[in-house]
């Protein structure tokens, strides 16, 4: 993948937004909802291969990642915006049904957020489409956004 792909840093809202995650992992899931189109007529697989990359990249929490509907629901959540202007996080978490998308072009640009009771952390990144959401570079892409959305680290600003 060498050069194509453009990402930002990770932007943190909360000191530890992987503490958070743990935390709900352990009582009841995180929900995964996807916004946009990427692939037509493919959300459910696109859907899949960032539920896949999640629970690859958090092993450790015992696969808590669900696919939902995008829907203003105060859980903990990730929403995955393709092809969106750059909203504010406090908008997409509080009704991801609001944002709208538009087609893939010669880039797809993917931001995602992790959401609670509001912003937690959030990501952006831009790239050359795969052929396919079960091509395995959607894959190891949706792993890197998975990484850098939902860090492990403290941010690294705060830290003393």
């Amino acid at each position: 993948m060498g050069g194509c792909v453009i990402g930002g840093s990770t932007i943190y809202h909360v000191d530890d937004p992987f503490q958070f995650l743990a935390h709900a992992a352990s009582h009841g899931g995180i929900a995964i909802m996807v916004v946009g189109d990427p692939y037509p007529n493919r959300q459910d697989q696109v859907g899949a291969a960032i539920a896949a990359a999640f629970d690859r990249t958090f092993a450790s929490l015992g696969n808590p990642f669900r696919v939902a509907a995008a829907s203003a629901d105060p859980v903990s959540k990730i929403v995955v915006l393709f092809n969106a202007s750059n909203e504010l996080a406090r908008n997409v978490c509080a009704d991801p049904t609001k944002i709208v998308t538009g087609p893939t072009g010669a880039r797809m640009t993917v931001r995602a957020y992790y959401c609670g009771d509001g912003p937690y952390s959030e990501y952006s990144m831009s790239f050359f489409p795969p052929q396919s959401p079960e091509d395995e570079k959607f894959a190891e892409l949706m792993r890197q956004l998975a990484r850098f959305t939902v860090p492990r680290e403290i941010n690294p600003d705060r830290r003393g």
